[in-house]
């Protein structure tokens, strides 16, 4: 039986990485002695598939992971079991079947992000409107050779909407490439520090998955 869950990861448990992430859900797992299938070979592993991983510090409340679960159990008891075991800061909000496991990774190409500021102003607006009239913006990343190259980001900047004191941006987040919201709030104070403008960001929440197929963008629920 496969489990497609969605859950949030907030508050402290923004800091941890994927890796101890993985280690919480599987120790809840045991603790509520919920089996689960393993994958075969010389170093068997649980069988388990997450979303894109979270950069560390950005909390989200639209992950998503599967599970290839050995117990017989219903999908709202193996809801109520696994927040139970799980530490404060992560929730499992939905659980249903999906007939096979992989692909998860694909589900999703597109995440958007809400930025909280202190505020946002006249200049911040010119600024976002700036970005999107440019034909390229350009930032430096390392390849895997280590050396520092220039690329164009433009088309990993999907749309900005200024929503009081935040700003929703939905960034590319696929195997195809992907912008980080770090980098995305780089670019947005580039030339205009934060410092210098009073400008301080409160938190960055990943609040939406989409997927775009080519034809336009779907919402992934």
């Amino acid at each position: 039986m496969i489990f497609r869950c969605k859950y949030s990861k907030t508050d402290e448990m923004a800091f941890i990485s994927h890796l101890d992430l993985l280690r919480i859900f599987i120790r809840a797992l045991r603790r509520e002695s919920i089996d689960v299938n393993y994958s075969q070979g010389f170093h068997p592993h649980p069988k388990l598939s997450f979303s894109p991983a979270l950069s560390l510090g950005v909390e989200s409340v639209c992950e998503m992971m599967d599970i290839d679960v050995a117990s017989e159990i219903s999908p709202e008891e193996f809801l109520k079991k696994l927040n139970k075991a799980l530490p404060i800061g992560v929730k499992v909000s939905e659980v249903y079947p999906i007939p096979k496991m992989g692909g998860i990774a694909s589900l999703t190409t597109h995440s958007k992000y809400r930025i909280s500021l202190n505020k946002v102003d006249e200049a911040l607006i010119q600024r976002i409107s700036e970005l999107l009239a440019q034909e390229e913006i350009l930032i430096r990343k390392k390849n895997k050779k280590g050396k520092f190259t220039e690329i164009n980001v433009k088309d990993r900047i999907d749309r900005i909407e200024v929503i009081d004191n935040a700003i929703d941006v939905i960034l590319l987040n696929s195997t195809n490439g992907a912008l980080k919201p770090s980098e995305f709030i780089d670019i947005l104070f580039e030339n205009h520090s934060s410092s210098e403008s009073n400008y301080e960001v409160y938190s960055v929440v990943k609040t939406q998955l989409y997927l775009f197929d080519g034809k336009g963008m779907k919402l992934v629920e």
